[in-house]
């Protein structure tokens, strides 16, 4: 067993080391390209946050969008940006980039971008924004899966929750399906409701980020 695990480890590197060297020729690599909406909302993300905190110009713009974000988002958000302008610059610089509103507006402007493309990702959940939680989730999934058991093999969970569907002239396997559960049908249709309302938002969320970066695509520089 530990010279299977010494194996995938070394499997694993040397794939990293080829799309190093991808990066490295070409700017990208393959694996970048296998869900590059992820890229999105997740690397972008981050680059976009880079800039947003080591930038040191900003697009003299009105930035009317500021006024129409949500303003619990600004007021939660705000804190984090003050945190940094205080680490960055004494109390007299603080005093003279405060007077200049557009590199706030920026700035929020910047962390609006990637908190938008951050709440699109299907996978992101974020517990103080109940707008990506579906709080019927643990619930249907338990009633659709059982209790999770750490303990559990991974051939004892196939088994329990897979069933062979089709076989070959010798009886061997070829296809499976799943066990079908009966699940609560309030339940599944709150669930069913709320992964809707979840998807649209991700959506909106989507759409506002992408407006924004239309908008601001040529200042995106340092």
């Amino acid at each position: 067993m530990i010279f299977k695990r010494i194996w995938w480890k070394f499997r694993d590197w040397k794939f990293d080391r080829k799309m190093a060297r991808q990066r490295k020729k070409k700017g990208f690599a393959d694996c970048d390209c296998w869900g590059m909406n992820y890229w999105f909302s997740d690397t972008f993300v981050k680059m976009i946050r880079t800039l947003r905190d080591m930038k040191h110009g900003a697009p003299e713009k009105e930035f009317e969008e500021f006024d129409n974000f949500p303003l619990e988002w600004v007021n939660n958000t705000a804190p984090k940006l003050l945190e940094i302008k205080k680490s960055k610059w004494d109390e007299d610089e603080l005093d003279f980039w405060g007077d200049e509103k557009y590199f706030d507006r920026w700035w929020m402007v910047l962390e609006r971008i990637a908190w938008c493309l951050e709440n699109c990702n299907e996978w992101y959940e974020d517990p103080t924004n109940p707008d990506t939680i579906n709080e019927y989730e643990e619930d249907y999934m338990k009633q659709s899966w059982g209790e999770a058991d750490e303990k559990e093999s991974f051939k004892d969970w196939w088994n329990r929750h897979w069933e062979v569907s089709e076989v070959d002239n010798k009886g061997k396997p070829l296809t499976y399906k799943m066990k079908e559960k009966k699940v609560d049908k309030n339940l599944e249709d709150n669930y069913r409701r709320r992964l809707n309302e979840i998807a649209q938002y991700r959506e909106e969320c989507k759409n506002e980020a992408f407006d924004l970066l239309k908008k601001y695509f040529y200042h995106l520089w340092d």
